[in-house]
C-alpha cells in the first residue's frame, strides 16, 4: 500500500473507486468539483444522510438517535447501490460521513479493482477559517443539521495526524494520496 505526499499526477485506472478522505472543511467537495468534471460518478455520503434526513415525516423525533442510526444504515445502502452502479468505470466518493468508510471500503472491494484513497489534509488555522457547512451532528441530547463545533474538527483533524504519522492512514486502499496544503494541484488521468 503505497503512501504518497502531495503527488504531481494521480493515475485513475477502469474500475477505480476514489475516495476522498478529511475532515470537514478540507476541501474534499472543491476537489471533487476541481478533477472529476463528470459530477455524476461523485457520491457524497453527506448529502445522502441529509436528504434522508429532510424526507423523514414531521410526526418523528428527528433528534433521537435511533433514527439517526437508521439514517446512517440507508445512507450505507444507497452509498453502496450508487457506487455499484459506476463500478465499469470509476466512482468518487465524497466520504463525509466517516462512520461508514471502513465498511464501505470493505464493500466496494467486491466490485472495484483498485481503490484510491485522497486525504485532504490542510493545516488546521485553514480548515477552521472556512466557512462551515451543515450536516447532520449527533449531540448528547440529540440529532440536529448543523455545522459541526471546532472542536469536533479539531479532534477529527488530530486523528487524522496520528494516521498519518503511525502510517495508518491507508485504511485497505491501494495507493493513498496525502494533500497536505491548502489548495492540492494536480493532474489526473484517466487511463482506458
Amino acid at each position: 500500500m503505497a503512501i504518497l505526499y502531495n503527488p504531481k499526477t494521480i493515475r485513475i485506472e477502469p474500475s477505480t473507486l476514489v475516495i476522498l478522505y478529511g475532515v470537514q472543511n478540507s476541501g474534499k467537495t472543491t476537489f471533487a468539483q476541481n478533477h472529476f468534471k463528470d459530477s455524476n460518478h461523485v457520491v457524497s455520503t453527506d448529502d445522502i444522510l441529509l436528504n434522508f434526513y429532510r424526507e423523514l415525516p414531521t410526526a418523528i423525533d428527528k433528534t433521537s438517535v435511533k433514527i439517526f442510526e437508521q439514517i446512517c444504515e440507508k445512507t450505507l445502502k444507497e452509498t453502496i447501490k450508487r457506487l455499484q452502479n459506476l463500478s465499469s468505470s470509476y466512482g468518487i466518493l465524497d466520504a463525509g460521513n466517516v462512520e461508514l468508510y471502513e465498511e464501505l471500503i470493505a464493500e466496494m472491494r467486491k466490485y472495484y479493482k483498485n481503490i484510491i484513497q485522497v486525504v485532504l489534509f490542510p493545516p488546521l488555522p485553514i480548515v477552521l477559517s472556512r466557512p462551515p457547512k451543515i450536516s447532520l451532528e449527533k449531540l448528547s441530547y440529540g440529532i440536529y443539521p448543523a455545522s459541526l463545533h471546532p472542536e469536533i474538527i479539531i479532534g477529527l483533524h488530530n486523528s487524522i495526524d496520528n494516521l498519518i504519522k503511525s502510517k495508518a492512514i491507508d485504511k485497505g486502499a491501494d495507493h493513498t494520496y496525502i494533500f497536505s496544503n491548502s489548495n492540492p494541484t494536480t493532474n489526473v488521468i484517466f487511463s482506458s
